[in-house]
């Protein structure tokens, strides 16, 4: 059976959650089998393809950006498609602020690493650093759109070949630079090291892990996400910074959009 890879970069689970919904409509309307991949492992288990898989490529968006470390770690896919032009969609997943660039240069980035882009598709979930916006998403709403959008998405591939898609950005992408801040521990953190050893950048001495390396952390808040202690979180004043600036974000609602 052919298969459906979801190849998700999804730190705190929201890309995670928003890719299963479109893969599995895509798998089910394809008759494929769907296969996750964690991209935001410390080490990827990638996965084998044949010919007659399709591959979606989920992305959170760092700044109307794709993250820097994950652009970086999709190199490792290029030689896995020893040149074929695997059909794929790219799906950027955003906290209700902007996705800006993002859905180009995750396209741009997949194409280079041999896929063919024929759909995009870009989505809403809970702000992985201001939880109370978008909280509760991707919604039974969000979810019977995305799910619409992964069978429209699959019968676009079916019909090839089309076009590829128009999608929203620009060329160069916009500046951006990730703030020179990480997570740390309160009195509450017990040393259990999980935050350690699911760090994707393994910014997290396993031995210490109060703290983060400044220079590795690419704020993904997976440490914050999974603490189970609830120990972890950026300093109070920047909290206050990104509330203050994502406020206006609490009054809309973003909807999920499909590219074809």
């Amino acid at each position: 059976m052919s298969i459906c890879h979801i190849l998700h970069f999804s730190p705190t689970g929201g890309v995670e959650n928003v890719a299963r919904l479109v893969g599995d409509a895509v798998a089910q309307t394809l008759g494929m089998e769907a296969v996750p991949c964690d991209l935001a492992a410390p080490h990827v288990s990638w996965p084998s393809f044949s010919a007659g898989d399709v591959i979606l490529l989920a992305a959170p968006v760092y700044g109307g950006r794709i993250p820097g470390f994950l652009a970086e770690r999709l190199e490792e896919l290029r030689p896995l498609t020893n040149g074929r032009q695997i059909p794929a969609i790219a799906l950027v997943v955003y906290g209700n602020r902007a996705f800006e660039d993002a859905l180009l240069e995750l396209a741009d980035k997949a194409t280079a690493c041999g896929l063919l882009v024929m759909a995009g598709m870009s989505a809403v979930a809970e702000h992985s650093m201001c939880r109370s916006v978008a909280a509760g998403r991707p919604d039974a709403e969000d979810a019977a759109a995305l799910r619409d959008f992964g069978r429209q998405a699959a019968e676009h591939l079916r019909a090839a070949p089309v076009s590829a898609p128009q999608l929203p950005g620009q060329r160069p992408y916009r500046q951006w630079q990730a703030m020179q801040i990480a997570p740390t521990a309160s009195v509450a953190c017990t040393a259990c090291g999980l935050c350690a050893s699911r760090c994707p950048a393994q910014a997290i001495d396993p031995a210490h892990p109060q703290t983060s390396d400044r220079e590795r952390c690419i704020l993904c808040m997976r440490c914050v996400k999974i603490c189970p202690a609830h120990a972890r979180a950026l300093p109070a004043p920047v909290m206050a910074m990104l509330a203050e600036k994502l406020g206006p974000c609490l009054e809309r609602r973003d909807a999920p959009a499909l590219y074809l």
